[in-house]
């Protein structure tokens, strides 16, 4: 099988050289890696990679059909710009899960073992992240957003940090026209897997993720929601949606927030309300014994004694307290072990 790996940016190189040089440097296989430019200012260099130039923003959902039409691996790994890959021969395992079990259709390095009634992880995710320091950038520790796992592990849904595909899974799954360009599409896709049949997978690749570099910080990314909005919500501007949503006042993040809102909702109303596809969830051994998310959240507060970060919508790094506190709530109202959920099932896997 060959792996093909596509990261797409828009402006922010310095990050993006760093994490393409770490893909490169960590893979030992024939990886072909793709930068698709989303409509950066300038043009993106690199020497040896491909590069595929978008004059305008695209979005983030949209580049999955990008990639796929791009690309020519057998299996395609979408990596964000501010993923830092540091296992070495990650791609060969990469490989071998999708060798070794026919029916893997998508993987991914954060993931989840469980979806909420809210299309929330719950107190299902796993991921390996290291918290390093690199140059000016620093990652979080696994601990700070769930379980440290390294192995593998059977999933219900994987975090758009990384979303490794099948092609014929990929192809399968197809593309939904009015899905906004940014949030929920990793939880729509990873649903969208299950439902054709394939399974979903996490693998403990050792990582950082820095998050909140493209939607938080790049203007074209806002013009790109505001034209969504106008198109599909005929609406233009964020007082005007938040009139006729009945919210009070317009939030900080009012194009982004839209853009979630808007993203969500279709997710839910699609996969819970209609389809009553969600809660789901597989039925792991962690819950027993250590692995109780209240031991997982003690871990985390020993970790981060001391530390006195804000937790935005977008980075799970927060006060020990706070931390302990969002945990117990996704704890209580995760339906476990097929628990009723009112006035939604929870769907169970046995693995």
């Amino acid at each position: 099988m060959k792996l093909s790996t596509i990261i797409a940016c828009i402006n922010q190189f310095p990050m993006t050289e760093e994490a393409i040089a770490l893909v490169k440097e960590n893979s030992v296989t024939d990886n072909e890696i793709i930068v698709i430019d989303n409509g950066s200012d300038n043009q993106f260099q690199f020497a040896g990679v491909k590069i595929v130039r978008n004059e305008i923003n695209i979005g983030t959902y949209p580049i999955y059909k990008q990639g796929l039409d791009v690309s020519s691996g057998d299996v395609i790994a979408f990596l964000h710009n501010d993923l830092f890959v540091w296992e070495k021969g990650w791609d060969k395992r990469v490989l071998d899960l999708f060798e070794s079990n026919p029916k893997v259709g998508l993987v991914g390095f954060v993931w989840s073992t469980s979806m909420d009634v809210d299309g929330g992880r719950g107190t299902g995710t796993a991921g390996n992240f290291q918290g390093r320091q690199w140059k000016e950038w620093c990652g979080t520790l696994a601990e700070l957003h769930g379980r440290r796992m390294s192995r593998n592990e059977r999933a219900v849904v994987v975090d758009g940090l990384s979303m490794i595909f099948r092609k014929e899974a990929l192809e399968a799954i197809g593309f939904v026209e009015d899905m906004p360009p940014h949030h929920f599409y990793d939880k729509l896709m990873s649903c969208q897997t299950i439902e054709k049949g394939w399974e979903v997978w996490g693998i403990g690749i050792e990582c950082d993720h820095i998050s909140y570099q493209t939607s938080g910080t790049q203007d074209k990314y806002t013009m790109l929601i505001k034209e969504w909005a106008k198109k599909y919500l005929d609406i233009d501007n964020c007082q005007e949606y938040c009139k006729r949503e009945h919210i009070g006042s317009s939030p900080i993040d009012g194009w982004d927030f839209i853009c979630y809102r808007e993203a969500e909702r279709r997710f839910l109303k699609e996969y819970r309300d209609n389809k009553h596809f969600i809660p789901l969830s597989i039925s792991p051994a962690w819950q027993s014994g250590e692995h109780t998310a209240a031991a997982v959240m003690k871990t985390a507060s020993i970790k981060i004694a001391g530390l006195q970060q804000t937790r935005s919508r977008h980075t799970l790094i927060t006060h020990p307290a706070r931390q302990e506190s969002i945990a117990f709530r996704s704890a209580r109202s995760l339906p476990l072990l097929g628990v009723s959920a009112s006035p939604h099932r929870c769907k169970v896997f046995q693995t």
